[in-house]
C-alpha cells in the first residue's frame, strides 16, 4: 500500500511541476507579446436550429452524417410535427420512433408516420401509400440515390424499393437477429433480403430468388467491388457458403459472422466447424484444423491474410 501511495504522490508532483512549468510559459509568452499556439485546428460554430424542449420528443431527435442537419418530432396538441433544421414541416398522427433517418450524403431524410389509423412513408417530404403497419423503417443506398423498406398488408409482407412494391416472394425474415432485413450493395445497383415459403429460406436479389434451403444463417454480403454475393446456407444440419450460386464444402457449422471479403473482392474466407475443431477456409482451400481458434480471419488493406 505505501509503494503504491509514493507511486501516486509521484504522478502528481510530476502533473504539478508540468502544470507550472507550463503556466510559467504561458506568462512569459505572453509579457512578450507572443502568443503561444494551442491547437491547429480551426473552431467554429453554426446555429442549426433551437429547440423547445418542453413539447419535443427526445426519443426521434436524429443528427445527419455531417453534423450540419438535425431533425426530430414535436407535440402539437394532438398531433405530431416534424422539424428539420428548425423549420416546421407536415403534421402527422403520430411517428414511429427511431425512423427518422438521414442519407448518408446528408441531403435526403425520411421516415415513417402514423396517418387516418395506418402507417406510411415520407421519403423528402412526400408521403408514400399507406399501410398496415411499417415493419422496417426506410433506408438509404450507399450512393443515398435509392431508398427500401418493409410495410405490411394483414399478413403480407412487402418490400418497397425506390417507391415500388417489389413481388410477393414469401415471409420475409424481418424478425430474426441474425438476418439483415434488406442489404443494398456498396454502389447500390443490388438489393438482397431473405425470404421464407413452404419452410425453406432463400436469398432474393434484385427480384430473383436464388436456391432454396433449409435455412439461410448469416445475412447476405456483397464484395466491394459489388460482383460477387456470398451468404451461408443450411441443408440437414450442414451449413456451407453460397457465392454467386456456386455452392462450397459442408461443414458441421460456419463461425457466426459468416464469409468476408478481400478488400479487392478477389478472395473469399470464413471459418468452419468441424467436429470440436475450427479451421480457416481461403477460396476454397482449407487451413489446418484448431481445438481452440477463436474469431474470424481478417483480411489486410493489400489483401493479405
Amino acid at each position: 500500500m505505501k509503494v503504491k501511495l509514493v507511486e501516486v504522490f509521484i504522478i502528481l508532483l510530476l502533473v504539478m511541476c508540468i502544470g507550472i512549468v507550463y503556466g510559467q510559459t504561458i506568462q512569459k509568452s505572453a509579457s512578450q507579446g507572443k502568443s503561444l499556439p494551442i491547437s491547429n485546428r480551426k473552431v467554429s460554430e453554426k446555429l442549426i436550429a433551437r429547440i423547445d424542449f418542453s413539447s419535443w420528443i427526445k426519443e426521434t431527435f436524429k443528427v445527419s452524417p455531417d453534423n450540419r442537419h438535425i431533425s426530430y418530432a414535436t407535440r402539437a396538441g394532438n398531433e405530431i410535427l416534424i422539424i428539420i433544421d428548425g423549420i416546421e414541416k407536415n403534421k402527422y398522427d403520430g411517428i414511429l420512433e427511431g425512423t427518422i433517418t438521414f442519407s448518408p450524403d446528408s441531403k435526403r431524410i425520411a421516415y415513417a408516420v402514423i396517418l387516418d389509423s395506418k402507417q406510411s412513408v415520407v421519403i423528402d417530404e412526400k408521403e408514400e401509400k399507406k399501410y398496415d403497419s411499417i415493419l422496417i423503417p426506410p433506408i438509404f443506398s450507399p450512393n443515398s440515390k435509392r431508398t427500401a423498406y418493409i410495410a405490411a398488408i394483414g399478413n403480407k409482407y412487402i418490400v418497397v424499393v425506390d417507391g415500388e412494391e417489389e413481388k410477393e416472394h414469401g415471409q420475409l425474415l424481418s424478425d430474426s437477429p441474425d438476418i439483415a432485413p434488406i442489404v443494398f450493395s456498396f454502389y447500390s445497383r443490388q438489393l438482397a433480403y431473405v425470404v421464407e415459403k413452404d419452410y425453406k429460406q432463400f436469398v432474393v436479389v434484385n427480384g430473383k430468388e436464388e436456391k432454396r434451403y433449409d435455412g439461410i444463417t448469416a445475412l447476405p454480403i456483397f464484395s466491394p467491388d459489388c460482383n460477387r454475393m456470398a451468404y451461408v446456407a443450411e441443408i440437414e444440419n450442414k451449413q456451407f457458403i453460397v457465392c454467386n450460386g456456386s455452392e462450397e464444402k459442408q461443414y458441421d457449422g460456419i463461425v457466426s459472422g459468416g464469409p468476408i471479403f478481400s478488400p479487392d473482392s478477389r478472395r473469399l474466407a470464413y471459418t468452419a466447424i468441424v467436429g470440436n475443431n475450427r479451421l480457416v477456409i481461403i477460396d476454397g482451400k482449407e487451413g489446418k484444423q484448431y481445438s481452440d481458434a477463436t474469431g474470424n480471419p481478417v483480411f489486410s488493406p493489400n489483401t493479405c491474410m
